[in-house]
């Protein structure tokens, strides 16, 4: 009869004697097949459990043992996909799984990604610091994406009694903060092809991994801007309120060149802002409006103004923190300069009017 629920010991499926191996096997083929992935952790704990008892009482023990048999079936397992197999090595013991990859059974990089994606810190640490130096950085910034990025994986679990008595399992990976922590402190980058992790975490709604990131290093100027919109489009008052105030005081003030700055000033909590660029080469004050787009007032409006038509003091406040920031701009009272090479004079004239050719 075939095996649907009930949980067998690695005693029971691998017993004594000539076929031993071949129904471990077996038992192991189907596990794997089935979609309940507890059963198979259950399996290969078993199967470690049964090589320490044989240890301890001095018994013959196969080579390789029970333990790395079973571990080697599941990654020839060609069923379930990679979300399968990181499950399963994800609660396995530290020690266990790390001697796995010295053995060469389980690549370390793909044991670094199913303790990432499926457990919290504590047990990613402690597989990392059992691991060494192994890891690349391309392996750390791919640990991290399946840290940040939540997958769900719902499966029908089949019982003897047929559909009618069937039901769905959950699976979840990812989204966890304190995975995301562990990984950037070992040194896993939030560029290239991670640079858009911040935006994910907030729209994942995950306050707690939005800070971890911009802890971490995440570029608030490359991508902090769009992630603090999508905060405030979809309601996300918490993250949008503490993306807003680590942009303000990103933007504030910023030094374009030597003799332009660009100061952000904030209108409200909803991601509206206006940004003045002041340039003290052409004696203008640009003011952009940026935030979310209305049909009133689209993203992007700009005003322009002649430094004649705009506050003394704000220019004055505007040119000694240019300076104050290394800038070397031309004083805000100075008259415009055109910096024009001076015109040639034609050839042939002089102060009194045009020379007389000779002859004419």
């Amino acid at each position: 009869m075939a095996f649907w629920g009930r949980k067998k010991s690695a005693e029971q499926a691998a017993p004594d004697g000539k076929s031993a191996r071949l129904q471990f096997a077996k038992k192991a083929a189907y596990l794997y097949g089935r979609l309940d992935w507890d059963l198979a952790v259950d399996f290969i704990r078993d199967a470690v459990a049964r090589d320490k008892a044989a240890a301890g009482n001095d018994s013959a023990a196969p080579s390789p043992s029970w333990g790395d048999m079973a571990v080697s079936l599941l990654m020839m397992h060609d069923g379930g996909g990679q979300q399968h197999k990181r499950y399963i090595l994800a609660q396995l013991d530290a020690d266990f799984l790390a001697a796995q990859c010295r053995k060469g059974a389980v690549p370390w990089p793909t044991a670094l990604e199913a303790k990432a994606g499926a457990l919290g810190a504590e047990a990613l640490a402690e597989f990392m610091a059992l691991a060494g130096d192994v890891f690349s950085q391309r392996d750390l910034d791919a640990a991290l994406r399946l840290a940040v990025i939540t997958q769900n994986k719902q499966e029908l679990l089949m019982t003897y009694e047929g559909y009618a008595k069937s039901e769905y399992k959950f699976y979840r990976f990812g989204n966890s903060a304190p995975a995301a922590r562990t990984l950037l402190e070992k040194g896993a980058s939030l560029k290239d092809g991670n640079a858009d992790l911040l935006l994910k975490s907030v729209e994942q709604n995950n306050f707690e991994l939005v800070r971890a990131l911009v802890d971490g290093g995440a570029d608030l100027s490359a991508g902090g801007r769009n992630a603090q919109y999508c905060a405030a489009e979809n309601n996300h008052e918490v993250i949008a309120q503490y993306l807003l105030e680590k942009l303000w005081a990103l933007e504030l003030f910023v030094k374009v060149d030597e003799q332009t700055l660009s100061e952000t000033k904030r209108l409200d909590s909803h991601g509206n802002a206006l940004k003045l660029v002041f340039n003290f080469e052409s004696r203008r004050v640009t003011e952009i409006f940026t935030g979310p787009a209305t049909e009133e007032k689209p993203q992007g409006a700009m005003l322009s103004h002649r430094f004649d038509d705009y506050e003394p003091a704000a220019l004055k406040a505007a040119f000694d923190k240019l300076v104050a920031l290394g800038g070397h701009p031309r004083p805000p009272e100075a008259a415009a300069r055109l910096d024009k090479a001076p015109m040639e004079k034609p050839a042939g004239f002089a102060p009194g009017g045009p020379k007389k050719q000779p002859g004419k």
